[in-house]
């Protein structure tokens, strides 16, 4: 951690002095009326884009393609038909939920399936288990499907103003490396894995696979 923020202020720093059309030049000239975020605000903010921008697509490539190797079919469905890429990245979003969990404090009263939450309550929504909610995605939903048609109804990003800024940016990292992945080494068979353990930040600490 130290060396990251040591790296990050660097970084920062440079970038007062070379600024250019990029989120961080952005962020440092950022202001509400005449109010700047301190250094170690900006910084922490830095520091929460990069880890969760990078970590939680680690985790969707490295669960999407060990997913896939398991279930043969669908992998030679997307396989053999590129223009699934899109869809089949939704799905495995929807199927692996890289964020299994995301908080969220009511503002208001609010009913639940009967259940009344007083304001100012502490909730922990599971996102992985309304994406796979039957009422939802009917009776497949605890299916892999590449081809379902309303695979991009999930919640793996959130939604309304606290949906996730790096979307498109995942899935475009998704749809490549799988999709190129499958195509390059249609014989590749998982040989070793090992999750991470994590209860939020669902993944693999280690994937071994076969390509030849």
């Amino acid at each position: 951690n130290q060396n990251l923020d040591g790296y990050l202020g660097e970084v920062i720093e440079w970038k007062r002095q070379n600024p250019a059309d990029d989120i961080l030049t952005a962020m440092i000239e950022a202001e509400e009326e005449g109010d700047r975020m301190s250094p170690k605000e900006l910084r922490d903010q830095v520091n929460l884009l990069f880890v969760a921008g990078h970590e939680t697509t680690v985790n969707l490539i490295g669960t999407g393609i060990w997913e896939l190797l398991k279930d043969p079919d669908q992998a030679a469905t997307l396989r053999d038909d590129p223009s699934l890429d899109s869809a089949a990245i939704d799905e495995l979003l929807r199927w692996v939920s890289p964020v299994q969990f995301s908080r969220r404090i009511t503002l208001a009263e609010i009913e639940v399936r009967g259940v009344t939450i007083p304001p100012r309550t502490f909730v922990q929504a599971a996102l992985g288990s309304a994406n796979h909610d039957p009422d939802k995605f009917g009776p497949t939903a605890e299916q892999l499907d590449v081809t379902r048609a309303d695979a991009g109804q999930h919640v793996s990003f959130g939604s309304g103003i606290h949906y996730c800024l790096g979307a498109s940016l995942a899935k475009l990292e998704g749809q490549v490396a799988i999709g190129r992945f499958l195509r390059r080494f249609p014989d590749a068979q998982v040989d070793e894995w090992k999750w991470n353990g994590r209860i939020n930040l669902r993944g693999l600490d280690e994937l071994k696979v076969s390509v030849a």
